[in-house]
C-alpha cells in the first residue's frame, strides 16, 4: 500500500503499486527532469513554490523514518510531494512513474541501505538515491560515494534546513552531472550523437537485434567535395553547413534511430528493428532527397550531395567493426561512382579496386612492414626513430604506404595496420629497454586522416605500451596539424584522449596548412614535423623566417621539432638555418627487424 502525505500510519509492507501513486493534487512540471528540477530549485523561493520535488522515502526504522517524514510534511506540499514504503518488492518497476528523489533509511553500518540502492538501480531508478542513518563513519560514507550513493544523511538531530541543503545540492550536481554526460556523448558542432555514443548504440543495437531475431542497418554518410564548400565560405560557412546536413539527416529518420557526426564531414546513422533491408533503401533516398535543396549559407546557395554506404545484419556481417568496414568500403564504392548516391555491400563484388584488394592481400603476408628512420638530433635532448609502413610490391618496388592513405582505407587495412604498428613498435622499444636504452621513443604516424580511425587509438597505444611492460609516452602518435585544427574546434576531444591515456602527440606536416601555433598551447605537443617545404632551399626568404621564429618558439616551450627530407648538402643547410632539433631522413632508413643498438649508443652519448 502507498502512503499519501498527512496520515502517519505506518504502511504494510508487501503491496506496492506504482499506477496511480499520486493521489495528492496535481503536479506543476509533472514531467520535468532532474536538471529542470534543480534549475528551478535554484532559482529562488517563487520557484520553490511553483514545483515540487516527489520523494521516495522507503526504511523500516520508525523513528528515522519518522523524522523524515515530519520534516516533509512540514516543508509542505508545495515543497514536496513523497510516498513511504518499508522496501520495495521484489517486482518493483518504475510504470512510468519518476521520482525526483529517493530517501532510504539503513543502519549505521549502512548494509540494509547498500542493497536496497543495489535493487533499486536493478529494476532500472535513475534518480538520485540518499542513504540516511542516525551515525555513519566516514570510512563508509566515501565507500557508498564511491559506489554511486549520491549522499549520505546523518539523521540525528536532523533539521529541514540541512535537509533542504542535502536535497538542493544533490539534484544541483544530478544536474551538473547529466550536462557534462551530455557534452561527453555529444557533437558540439551539431548536438547529434558523437563517434563514441555512436559505437555504444551501434553495440547496443546489435544487441538487441540478435535478441529479437530484427535486422540492423548501418549507413555511412560522407558530403562529397567538402573542401571546395571551405574554400568558398570558409571554416564559419563549412560548419554551417555540416550543422544543416545532420539537421536534415536526423529530420529523415525514426526517433528510434541513431545519426551522428563521425567527425570532419562524415556522419552515420543507425536504422534499428528493419524487418527487410528494403526498409532501409527507404530510408536512403529520403536522406538522399533532403539534401538536393540548396542550403543558404550568408545569402549564398550551396548545392551539397553526399556518399552513402550500407551494410546490413545480419545479411552481411554479424560483428560491428566488420559491419562499419563493409559500409565503409560500400561508401568508397558510391564516391568512386561520382558521389550524390549509395551503395549497398554486394557479396558479389570486391570490396575495393584491384590495387585496394592487392594490398588487402598483401596484408596477410610479409610484404608489408615496417621500417625505422632515426632522428638524428642537431640539438641533442631526446633519441627518437620514427616507424613507418611500407609495402615490397612484387612490381614496383618499396612504396611508403603513409604516402597512400587512401588505398589503406579503401582496403579496409586501416585498423589491421595499426594494430601491427603498435605491436611491432612496443616490441622494439622494449627489446631497446632490456638493452639500457629505456629513454628512446618511437614515434607513429596516424594512418589515416579520417577523424573515425580516432576510436579508442590513444587507450590502444597505452595497452600495447602495458603488454609490454613499458611507458605509454615512449610511443608518440603524430597527427596531421589541420586534423587537429578540426579536432580543436569541435571541443578537443580526440587530442584529450591521448592526454588521459599518457601518450605524447606530435604535430605532423606542420606549415602545410595554417601553421596554427595557437596548438602549442592547446595540445601541448611533445613535437613538431615540418612540412616536407620547410627545407625547400629555394623558397622565399619571409618563409625561412616565419619556420625560424616557429622553432625557436617550439624550443622555448620544450616542443621538438623534426625536419624530413634532409637528404642532400643544402637542404641539411636549410635545416640547421632553420634551428630544427633533429632531421630524420630517407637515407638512414634501416628495417625495423634490424639491430640499432649500434645507432642508439652513439645518439645516447650525444643527447646527454
Amino acid at each position: 500500500m502507498v502512503q499519501d502525505n498527512g496520515p502517519r500510519d505506518r504502511p504494510r509492507s508487501g503491496l506496492f503499486e506504482m499506477a496511480g501513486a499520486w493521489r495528492g493534487p496535481p503536479l506543476a512540471g509533472h514531467g520535468a527532469s532532474v536538471t529542470s528540477l534543480a534549475a528551478r530549485w535554484t532559482t529562488g523561493r517563487h520557484a520553490e513554490r511553483r514545483t515540487a520535488i516527489r520523494v521516495l522515502l522507503l526504511g523500516e526504522d520508525a523513528e528515522g523514518t519518522e523524522t523524515i517524514r515530519l520534516l516533509l510534511e512540514h516543508a509542505g506540499s508545495e515543497r514536496y510531494v513523497f510516498r513511504w514504503l518499508i522496501e520495495p518488492p521484489l517486482d518493483f518497476r518504475l510504470d512510468g512513474t519518476s521520482f525526483d528523489l529517493v530517501i532510504v533509511m539503513a543502519e549505521p553500518a549502512l548494509g540494509s541501505g547498500m542493497a536496497t540502492f543495489s535493487a533499486l538501480r536493478a529494476a532500472g531508478l535513475t534518480a538520485p538515491i540518499v542513504l540516511a542513518s542516525a551515525g555513519v563513519e566516514d570510512d563508509l560514507v566515501e565507500r557508498a560515494v564511491d559506489l554511486g550513493v549520491a549522499d549520505v544523511l546523518d539523521a540525528t538531530d536532523l533539521d529541514l534546513q540541512t535537509l533542504d541543503r542535502t536535497v538542493r545540492a544533490v539534484l544541483a550536481r544530478a544536474s551538473r552531472d547529466r550536462q557534462l554526460y551530455q557534452a561527453v556523448r555529444r557533437d558540439d558542432l551539431t548536438g547529434l550523437a558523437n563517434r563514441a555514443s555512436f559505437r555504444d548504440r551501434l553495440d547496443h543495437g546489435l544487441t538487441l537485434a540478435r535478441r529479437s531475431g530484427s535486422k540492423l542497418a548501418l549507413l555511412l554518410v560522407d558530403v562529397d567535395d567538402f573542401k571546395s564548400i571551405n574554400d568558398r565560405f570558409g571554416h564559419p560557412g563549412g560548419d554551417e553547413l555540416l550543422r544543416r546536413v545532420g539537421e536534415r539527416l536526423r529530420s529523415r529518420v525514426r526517433e528510434s534511430d541513431t545519426v551522428a557526426r563521425l567527425g570532419g564531414d562524415e556522419f552515420g546513422v543507425l536504422l534499428l528493428n528493419i524487418a527487410q533491408p528494403e526498409d532501409a533503401a527507404v530510408v536512403v533516398r529520403k536522406l538522399l532527397d533532403s539534401l538536393k535543396p540548396p542550403i543558404d549559407l550568408d545569402g549564398q546557395p550551396a548545392q551539397v550531395a553526399a556518399s552513402i554506404g550500407v551494410a546490413v545484419y545480419p545479411d552481411h556481417a554479424q560483428e560491428a567493426q566488420r559491419l562499419i568496414r563493409l559500409a565503409d568500403a560500400a561508401m568508397y564504392r558510391a564516391k568512386r561512382a561520382n558521389g550524390g548516391g549509395c551503395c549497398w555491400h554486394d557479396d558479389s563484388r570486391p570490396l575495393a579496386s584491384p590495387d585496394a584488394e592487392e594490398l588487402a592481400t598483401a596484408m596477410a603476408t610479409d610484404a608489408v612492414s615496417f621500417v625505422l628512420r632515426p632522428q638524428v638530433a642537431l640539438q641533442g635532448g631526446r633519441v627518437a626513430m620514427g616507424m613507418r609502413p611500407v609495402w615490397r610490391h612484387p612490381r614496383q618496388g618499396l612504396l611508403d604506404l603513409l604516402a597512400m592513405r587512401a588505398l589503406v582505407e579503401e582496403a579496409g587495412a586501416v585498423e589491421q595496420l595499426t594494430e601491427r604498428l603498435l605491436a611491432a613498435a612496443a616490441a622494439k622499444l622494449a627489446e631497446w629497454q632490456r638493452h639500457g636504452f629505456g629513454k628512446a621513443r618511437i614515434t607513429l604516424p596516424m594512418l589515416s586522416r579520417r577523424r573515425l580511425a580516432w576510436a579508442g587509438l590513444a587507450d590502444r597505444m597505452a595497452a600495447a605500451a602495458s603488454r609490454q611492460s613499458i611507458p605509454p609516452e615512449r610511443l608518440e602518435i603524430e597527427i596531421d596539424e589541420q586534423l587537429l585544427v578540426e579536432d580543436a574546434q569541435t571541443g578537443g576531444q580526440g587530442a584529450a584522449a591521448f592526454a588521459r591515456a599518457g601518450v605524447p602527440v606530435g604535430l605532423d606536416r606542420f606549415g602545410a596548412g595554417t601553421m596554427a601555433a595557437g596548438l602549442f598551447t592547446t595540445v601541448r605537443p611533445s613535437s613538431i614535423r615540418l612540412c616536407p617545404t620547410a627545407l625547400d632551399a629555394d623558397g622565399p626568404a619571409d618563409r625561412l623566417i616565419l619556420f625560424q621564429a616557429i622553432t625557436a618558439l617550439a624550443h622555448r616551450l620544450q616542443i621538438h621539432s623534426i625536419a624530413t627530407g634532409a637528404d642532400t648538402p643544402g637542404r641539411m643547410e636549410q635545416a640547421r638555418r632553420i634551428g630544427v632539433g633533429a632531421v630524420e631522413t630517407a637515407v638512414a632508413c634501416m628495417p625495423a627487424d634490424d639491430p640499432c643498438l649500434p645507432w642508439l649508443r652513439i645518439a645516447m652519448r650525444r643527447a646527454v
